[in-house]
């Protein structure tokens, strides 16, 4: 009896600790990413009625008017709050004057562990069919409703998870965003080309276990969380052919980082990689969320980066929708499996 009792006061002890450790590391993403009082906090619901809390970021001080408005989706098993934290966009959007939504992907917990349905991948969302692209882009229109926002210039970027999301909402909205980005992110290979061009820029390392650069079920498929399985190569290939791409543009090496661009003849789309040699999983130039997590690479701010290839783009330049491609040889044989699907 003694022996039990002194085993629940210990596991009290534990959660308490738990708890504190929690609290304390909330304050700590507050206080590095900046001010989080002057952030929005805001809630609305998904497809299943529940209801997700959102992060939303005005630079202070902004008198601009039409502003630019940047989603950024977190990884799987994280949250707005703590993709803020990593990426420190906040820190960019004040200096170049732009607004910052940091939307949550749903869970079993209300705060953590959250994921975003993005086909294979993750967890949760996946499982229960959560409809995240209708969600980001209801969050998006609400948002718009307030007639501070710029709908010709709303980018989307994420990260792991998020950025297979950025891809998925890329394939079905791209009425939507202006540019997108993925950083560590991977395509199923079941996406359809979209209706119309879409800029997307691309940042990965070869290095990645997590969300391999050649593609595979990923590290913690063996735990029952296997990653969206398309290689990056697939990825720049399908959103070439997507984008109608006829030129390499830039094909520059600095160090370990190799950027290659790629236009359409009229140069309003375009396709960007960034791929790290021997670069592992995390967000470049950002802050590393956990000792056990890959060491962010310090040689490219992916932040900065987002905004400059954002910046080029907006809707207002973006070509018409054509209702199909032309039938011809594909980068990539699933890209013409894809057309054939559709009658296209």
């Amino acid at each position: 009896m003694k022996a039990a009792r002194t085993i629940v006061s210990i596991q009290l002890r534990a959660a308490s600790v738990a708890r504190m450790t929690f609290a304390f590391v909330l304050s700590l993403f507050c206080t590095t990413a900046g001010a989080c009082e002057s952030d929005e906090v805001g809630w609305f619901p998904d497809n299943h009625g529940v209801k997700r809390k959102y992060l939303l970021h005005i630079p202070p001080d902004c008198t601009r008017d039409q502003l630019p408005l940047v989603v950024v989706l977190h990884g799987g098993g994280q949250s707005g709050r703590l993709v803020r934290y990593v990426t420190s966009m906040n820190e960019v959007a004040d200096k170049e004057k732009f607004a910052v939504l940091y939307p949550d992907g749903s869970g079993r917990y209300k705060r953590f562990l959250l994921t975003w349905n993005a086909g294979d991948c993750c967890g949760y969302s996946s499982h229960r069919r959560v409809d995240d692209v209708a969600f980001v882009d209801s969050v998006i229109d609400g948002l718009l409703s307030r007639g501070i926002f710029d709908r010709n210039r709303i980018y989307l970027a994420g990260y792991s998870n998020g950025a297979m999301m950025a891809y998925k909402a890329g394939c079905e909205k791209p009425e939507r965003f202006a540019a997108i980005a993925s950083i560590g992110g991977s395509m199923t290979g079941r996406e359809h080309l979209p209706e119309i061009p879409l800029s997307v820029m691309i940042i990965h390392g070869t290095a990645d276990k997590h969300v391999p650069y050649t593609g595979g079920a990923g590290k913690l498929a063996k735990w029952g969380y296997p990653v969206n399985k398309q290689s990056v190569e697939f990825a720049k290939s399908f959103w070439i052919k997507a984008n109608g791409c006829t030129q390499k543009s830039l094909d520059q090496q600095n160090g370990v980082v190799k950027l290659e661009r790629f236009s359409s003849e009229r140069g309003t789309a375009e396709v960007e990689l960034f791929t790290i040699n021997g670069g592992r999983h995390s967000w470049p130039g950002g802050k590393r969320l956990a000792r056990h997590g890959d060491k962010p690479f310090a040689g490219l701010d992916a932040s900065s980066e987002c905004w400059k290839f954002f910046s080029r783009h907006s809707k207002e330049n973006a070509p018409q929708p054509r209702l199909a491609h032309p039938r011809t040889d594909a980068v990539v044989g699933t890209v013409k499996e894809h057309r054939e699907e559709r009658g296209g």
